[in-house]
């Protein structure tokens, strides 16, 4: 896989793509779930250890640590299951002229959308023209979802090439 840019021009590119290698998630952005995920275990273990360590001692700490990992665990994953939860329900209670409207206005909440319009008996071939706009689209962050909606929905226009606008390296 080659870089767009040379590394010497953004350092933090590498490490950026290095981490997501390393904690599996593919090509989608590092979140602030991510970030509750990540390090809801580091704390419940050193809030852990340090309860355990005073009540304790040594044994009490290992045994907090271990405690406090689990449930750091547990809980660093609540935020983002409340969030998929809040927003399936919100979709759900949508109705189905109002979840059209928003697929154009909340693209990055159009593969959901779609999803739930799909449920919801609507023909996957209607969503055809708002993929192929999102994809279209000047703006980056738009494309980047529509892509996303054309390999579920659409394989054959996820393999369509960009055009040379939309990939055009920024001049400095």
């Amino acid at each position: 896989m080659s870089l767009p840019v040379p590394l010497h021009r953004y350092p933090t590119l590498a490490t950026a793509q290095s981490l997501k290698r390393v904690l599996g998630m593919g090509g989608r952005p590092f979140t602030l779930f991510d970030a509750i995920q990540l390090f809801g275990p580091a704390g419940g273990a050193g809030a852990g250890l340090t309860v355990g360590y005073k009540s304790f001692g040594i044994a009490g700490g290992i045994a907090g640590a271990l405690l406090g990992l689990a449930l750091g665990a547990i809980l660093g994953r609540l935020p983002l299951v409340l969030a998929t939860r809040w927003i399936r329900r919100d979709l759900k209670r949508s109705t189905t002229s109002n979840l059209r409207e928003r697929i154009k206005s909340e693209y990055y909440l159009s593969v959901w959308i779609i999803a739930e319009l799909v449920v919801r008996g609507e023909p996957v071939e209607s969503f055809r023209e708002a993929v192929r706009a999102q994809l279209d689209s000047p703006n980056a962050d738009e494309r980047r979802f529509g892509l996303a909606n054309a390999e579920i929905w659409f394989p054959e226009m996820a393999g369509r090439q960009p055009s040379a606008s939309q990939t055009a390296p920024p001049s400095d």
